[in-house]
């Protein structure tokens, strides 16, 4: 898990500008100055490089809603809530990162005894992007209310291709995809879940694969019920129960002899 290192900086975005909405969080493309992630690699690990310009300084700002029982009108959670959810999703992608780097770490050893360039297929290359917590400074003798944001690296359509969803955080089964590249990698994304799987002895896996070619945004962890609560609402119990009986091992597991 990454320190938190906090920063200052200036976040812009239109107020005004229409969101797109997800289960519980709204979202605005926005851009923040300086630039507060960085990009750290290990060695041999497959890693995207969009939106890694130096000009590349745009974030998706997002904000968790709620809707009054009955109404479909969406309201913005105060502050202390915002953290409080927010807080969930950014321990969510240090994790679902942590077990996504897991996974190239066990392609690269069994790569090092059969030549992984010669493997009969390409290797998705993956990662999640980087997340932050925003929270504005409060103003003294100020009617502005204080706020937070989750702040994550903008996936670019045109850099890294249309948003699309490979895998879903109620089942071990990839979505049915138009484009033959997109069922390749959700193949792989299934074949991560394995691994992940077998190497916690069925503790962890990571579900909800979302976002662009290569980068990918708001992961669901999923965990053995027997560990408690843990990872908010999208933990599903089920999932993890059904996991052994929906994964169909595909050529990336067997080429990887996953068991």
């Amino acid at each position: 898990m990454k320190a938190v290192n906090p920063l200052t900086a200036s976040l812009i975005m239109d107020k005004a500008a229409q969101s797109s909405y997800g289960a519980f969080k709204g979202m605005r493309r926005g851009a923040v100055d300086p630039w507060v992630f960085t990009l750290t690699s290990t060695e041999g690990n497959p890693r995207s490089t969009a939106n890694t310009t130096p000009n590349a300084r745009r974030v998706a700002i997002k904000q968790a809603f709620y809707r009054h029982a009955g109404s479909d009108i969406r309201r913005t959670q105060d502050v202390q809530k915002q953290i409080e959810l927010l807080s969930v999703e950014i321990i969510c992608s240090q994790w679902a990162a942590a077990l996504l780097e897991m996974v190239y770490g066990y392609i690269r050893s069994v790569g090092n005894g059969r030549r992984l360039e010669k493997a009969p297929f390409q290797i998705p290359s993956f990662r999640f992007v980087q997340v932050a917590l925003a929270i504005t400074h409060a103003q003294e003798n100020s009617e502005t209310e204080q706020e937070a944001f989750l702040l994550e690296e903008y996936i670019d359509p045109d850099v890294d291709g249309h948003w699309r969803k490979y895998v879903n955080n109620d089942s071990a089964v990839p979505l049915s995809l138009a484009l033959k590249d997109d069922r390749e990698r959700g193949e792989f994304l299934a074949f991560c879940q394995h691994v992940q799987y077998w190497m916690t002895s069925g503790l962890v896996f990571v579900s909800d694969f979302q976002g662009g070619n290569s980068l990918l945004s708001d992961p669901q962890i999923i965990t053995n019920p027997d560990l408690g609560p843990l990872f908010g609402q999208g933990n599903v119990v089920n999932t993890h129960h059904r996991f052994e009986a929906e994964h169909r091992c595909n050529k990336f597991c067997k080429y990887f002899d996953i068991p």
